[in-house]
């Protein structure tokens, strides 16, 4: 073999392996930043998870306040974290399990009711590019959540002496029944509705 040609076969494999090699490392490059927007987006699916069970268990906590002490601040925490949730109020900064710590101390003032920057978690999660699965997993916890509030609410009214009519509001005045709050909130039924609300949300993010 001629020295040329030599060099020139010589000359064809370095410029072949240096294409290989920036192809490998523009793939390598793609898939690292696939890599961190699935990151990403799981950890966004997790946030919006542990707003449901944050969300869920405050009011639970603010719903066996109110029919302990009718301390109406509890009533009102607890109607913020729902349009919180439904995007009636915009979600505030840091908001975690930890806040309406803060906010029941009186270490930092409750969220002011705005509505502007309100996103409900629907729509929230909808914004990851959730597969049909995962949103109906969403759908089915939300649905035991929405379970939970309507005994909370029915306990909370039974406080107050308003009883539901049958039209799923409460106008029926009667004798305040705490006992009868009482036993709602801490019912099996309660606490199973709970409980399938908590087991459900990890099955969102798979």
């Amino acid at each position: 073999m001629k020295l040329r040609t030599f060099f020139s076969i010589f000359f064809l494999l370095l410029v072949a392996l240096a294409g290989a090699n920036l192809a490998l490392g523009v793939f390598l490059e793609r898939a690292q930043r696939d890599l961190e927007t699935s990151h990403r987006e799981l950890q966004s699916l997790t946030t919006l998870a542990e707003d449901l069970v944050f969300s869920s268990q405050w009011q639970t906590r603010f719903a066996r306040g109110y029919i302990s002490n009718s301390d109406t601040r509890r009533v009102e925490w607890y109607n913020t974290i729902e349009a919180i949730l439904n995007g009636k109020v915009a979600r505030p900064k840091d908001y975690d399990f930890g806040y309406w710590d803060l906010v029941n101390a009186g270490i930092i003032p409750p969220p002011e009711k705005k509505s502007d920057g309100g996103v409900s978690i629907e729509d929230r999660f909808l914004s990851q590019n959730v597969t049909a699965h995962e949103l109906n997993k969403l759908k089915e916890a939300r649905s035991f959540l929405d379970r939970v509030v309507v005994i909370e609410r029915t306990a909370m009214h039974a406080v107050d002496g308003e009883f539901d009519d049958g039209a799923g509001t409460f106008s029926r005045k009667g004798k305040p029944d705490r006992a009868l709050a009482t036993k709602l909130l801490f019912s099996d039924e309660y606490r199973k509705l709970n409980g399938d609300l908590t087991r459900e949300l990890p099955r969102c993010r798979t």
